[in-house]
């Protein structure tokens, strides 16, 4: 088998940079997609699914909606609703050119003989143009649009719903909470069917994925290789993909036919090297110091804390003094904290107050965690760094 045979080939089995679209290979959200396919047989309610980066988001939406007349739009940062309607448009007469008719010299469509223009279409023109048939429109990254378009998509929700039910919207983005996702305007938004996504559950749906993308590469995945990649990947499917693909790597390099846990130690480098640019940039400068490797020591125990997601002071000196050649005192180890908390170290770190001597530390990025235990396993395999 050639490099580039392999490489398909893995790609195939695991996908951390791309969604899922197979059915087959999408575990571990069976409650979620059943929520999401009972919205679209709902006329006139719509959907918004958040959470975090990492989550699968896009994937569930994507294998919810297989067999749907679909179109998929990337909301672009500062995209204006005619913008977005626009890219609606274009996508929808590509794959349907017998329906719409584009006129790109003077930038506009016809329906059944109606001329629109594509420029500063609103809410109505858009409405106009699509199907009246059964009908999936899919807004990914929705956090990243300003206000006034979310309060236009909301507006155009509520019309939809009335006059266009067989139209289903989805809305993907990242957020705890819808309200969080649509910054104040979810009071526009009637008849949305909320879908939360989070971390992956029992260890079994990790082990399915695992062993699902192994069947593909012919590989198997060891007990002690599913262990270690459900501890280093804290639950998000992103990781659990990466971590899934780095190390069937290794092993397929070597000829071996079962992933062993040596293989997820080596393979762990090379994934946080693949991992979000924005999470090693914030890491390498939250750890810089000329003097000693205290934060990042006190990084990594906030990362080992018994898997609890946030820690006090003294639960995290503990932890950090594991990884230290000399232990790391709580007085140390609040210092290191307040400024891992500030500007000057990429506000790594996030805190939560419960009183006058009740302050709570956790990772500010949900996915930090999972990146500072690669590096954690980076450094137990290859020493320092």
């Amino acid at each position: 088998m050639t490099i580039a045979e392999r490489e398909a080939l893995l790609n195939l089995a695991f996908r951390p940079h791309y969604p899922i679209e197979d059915p087959d290979s999408f575990f571990g959200r069976e409650a979620e997609k059943d929520r999401v396919v009972q919205a679209l047989h709902s006329p006139g309610q719509h959907i918004v699914i958040y959470g975090e980066r990492g989550a699968g988001k896009t994937s569930l939406a994507r294998v919810s909606t297989i067999g749907y007349s679909r179109v998929d739009v990337f909301c672009e940062r500062e995209s204006s609703f005619s913008k977005l309607a626009r890219d609606v448009i274009l996508k929808y007469q590509s794959e349907n050119p017998a329906k719409l008719v584009f006129d790109a010299a003077n930038n506009r469509v016809s329906i059944n003989g109606v001329m629109k223009a594509l420029d500063d279409l609103d809410g109505n023109s858009l409405k106009a143009l699509l199907p009246k048939e059964t009908f999936v429109l899919i807004f990914d990254e929705v956090d990243r649009l300003p206000e006034g378009t979310i309060a236009s998509l909301g507006e155009f929700t509520k019309n939809l719903a009335t006059d266009t039910p067989a139209i289903t919207l989805i809305f993907v983005g990242v957020g705890e909470t819808v309200a969080e996702l649509l910054r104040g305007h979810d009071s526009v938004f009637r008849n949305i069917r909320s879908v939360g996504l989070g971390k992956f559950g029992p260890d079994s749906t990790i082990q399915s994925i695992l062993d699902k993308g192994g069947r593909t590469l012919g590989l198997i995945f060891s007990p002690e290789s599913i262990a270690s990649i459900v501890d280093a990947s804290d639950r998000y499917p992103y990781y659990v993909q990466l971590l899934g693909i780095t190390s069937a790597r290794v092993a397929m390099s070597e000829g071996a036919s079962t992933v062993t846990q040596d293989h997820v130690m080596r393979g762990a480098e090379s994934a946080a090297q693949d991992a979000d640019e924005t999470l090693r940039d914030a890491y390498e400068a939250a750890i810089l110091s000329s003097r000693s490797d205290v934060y990042k020591y006190i990084l990594w125990g906030l990362a080992t804390l018994d898997n609890r997601v946030e820690g006090a002071v003294g639960q995290i000196a503990e932890a950090a003094s594991r990884y230290a050649t000399s232990p790391i005192s709580a007085q140390v180890a609040g210092a290191a904290l307040k400024k891992l908390a500030g500007g000057d170290r990429s506000n790594i770190v996030s805190t939560r107050v419960m009183g006058p001597k009740k302050t709570f530390y956790s990772f500010s990025h949900p996915l930090m965690r999972g990146f500072v235990r690669l590096r954690i396993i980076n450094a137990n395999h290859n020493g320092p760094q």
